[in-house]
């Protein structure tokens, strides 16, 4: 097991009794061996039943326990993907979408499956993207009786067309996460690297030259906290030209 973590206590109201309860998951790490991919941990699983604030054992499954929840690009187009590992009395999926992170407007929505015990996927393509070099998505669900709850917020940079490829390895990273950017033309440039928090507040820069069509870096993230981040490539003149998505365990 790579470890178990307690999240945050959420009030819900289940009939007509408000409960305190802490959420409670583990997730497994393979041998970094058989890792082909670098992918070393598994999703993280909840367990089914949970604690109140009275410390007894209520057996409460939470109506929607989300596995993951990402942002990211697909033919120039913003793609948002999240799964659950179960369900109950759920009605809807509402996508909402905001350019500085505080002030939100709905986009769409999808269906949820209602009632279920097993994984299931959504998959949900922004109709209108918006301009911006950064977008902010979050996840807001819906139950049966109308009680609703909201996901954290995950940023997106501007998915835009671009001859420039930016890949990162292993990811999910631990320590060293080596980068590999890949630029149309042999021209000699130097470009920058910037690694940005969930908030798309910059936490890290590195200078990556780039010589005949390639460049090569590696970034230390060992002393940073885990979660998910977004590393974009930048030209001399500070544009954004690439972006993608970095997990930090």
């Amino acid at each position: 097991m790579a470890g178990t973590e307690l999240k945050n206590l959420v009030d819900k109201l289940y009939s007509t009794n408000p409960i305190t309860a802490t959420k409670v998951r583990a997730r497994l790490r393979y041998n970094m061996a058989t890792a082909l991919t670098g992918q070393v941990y598994g999703p993280w699983r909840y367990m089914p039943g949970y604690l109140d604030g009275h410390g007894t054992h209520n057996n409460i499954p939470l109506p929607v326990e989300l596995l993951y929840f990402s942002a990211d690009c697909e033919q120039d187009k913003p793609l948002l993907n999240w799964a659950t590992a179960s369900e109950r009395n759920s009605s809807h999926f509402s996508v909402e979408r905001s350019v500085v992170g505080s002030e939100w407007i709905p986009i769409g929505e999808l269906p949820a499956a209602g009632n279920s015990q097993q994984v299931v996927e959504y998959r949900f393509t922004d109709p209108q993207p918006s301009g911006e070099p950064v977008v902010y998505y979050r996840l807001r669900q819906t139950d049966l009786d109308g009680q609703e709850e909201v996901f954290d917020v995950v940023p997106l940079m501007n998915c835009t067309a671009t001859d420039i490829t930016l890949l990162v390895y292993p990811n999910p990273v631990m320590d060293v996460l080596h980068v590999v950017a890949k630029v149309a033309g042999s021209a000699e440039e130097n470009y920058t690297l910037e690694l940005l928090d969930a908030m798309g507040r910059p936490v890290k820069q590195h200078t990556i030259g780039i010589a005949a069509g390639q460049g090569t870096a590696d970034l230390d993230l060992a002393g940073l906290a885990a979660g998910s981040y977004t590393l974009a490539l930048r030209d001399a003149m500070g544009s954004s030209v690439s972006r993608t998505q970095v997990v930090k365990h």
